[in-house]
């Protein structure tokens, strides 16, 4: 999730096996490193992973996903299994908020956003005041949109409102797909 986070923040036993979603799914823009989201990195080996593992970049070397850093989720988070990747959030946080939180990116089937492990998950981090975003993967070389879940769903979190948290993850899943895509270009030097 961050460049912050050691090995000892793993949860035991998890390794990506043959996961490559953040190979092909993360915006890279390192000095060392510079890939479109959507578009699988010339590094990796589909089904097996990073070809240059052991001298894989930096920004490479210090990323986890959500899965492997949050025991309360079990192997059905899985980026390439639940087709979500969680990862972490520290821009456009609103004032009031930690300034640390989850972006919760579908890359997969867009029903996932009606997923009941999701549901009660984004809810619990919700009623904990952790900031959650979702976003929609766009067609490779595009960013994704970025929507803020928590004023759009606290009030029905609070009411225990199930409809109307399912139809406010709609309605951000729809606003993340209408919003509109920046294409991503590196200009090398």
């Amino acid at each position: 999730m961050s460049s912050a986070t050691s090995q000892t923040q793993l949860v035991p036993g998890r390794d990506c096996g043959g996961c490559t979603s953040c190979c092909k799914d993360l915006t890279i823009n390192a000095p060392d490193l510079k890939k479109a989201p959507g578009i699988l990195c010339l590094h990796c080996i589909p089904g097996k992973g990073c070809g240059i593992y052991e001298t894989r970049p930096s920004v490479c070397d210090g990323f986890y996903c959500g899965w492997r850093q949050m025991p309360l989720l079990d192997d059905g988070w899985r980026p390439d299994r639940s087709e979500i990747l969680i990862t972490t959030a520290t821009k456009h946080i609103p004032a009031g908020y930690p300034s640390q939180g989850l972006t919760f990116e579908l890359t997969g089937a867009l029903e996932r956003v009606t997923w009941a492990p999701f549901l009660n998950l984004v809810c619990d981090l919700i009623e904990d005041g952790v900031p959650v975003f979702l976003s929609v993967r766009g067609q490779p070389g595009h960013v994704s949109g970025n929507i803020f879940l928590n004023d759009r769903l606290s009030p029905a979190i609070a009411a225990r409102d199930a409809p109307q948290v399912i139809e406010g993850l709609l309605a951000a899943r729809q606003a993340c797909i209408d919003h509109p895509k920046e294409k991503v270009s590196f200009h090398h030097t």
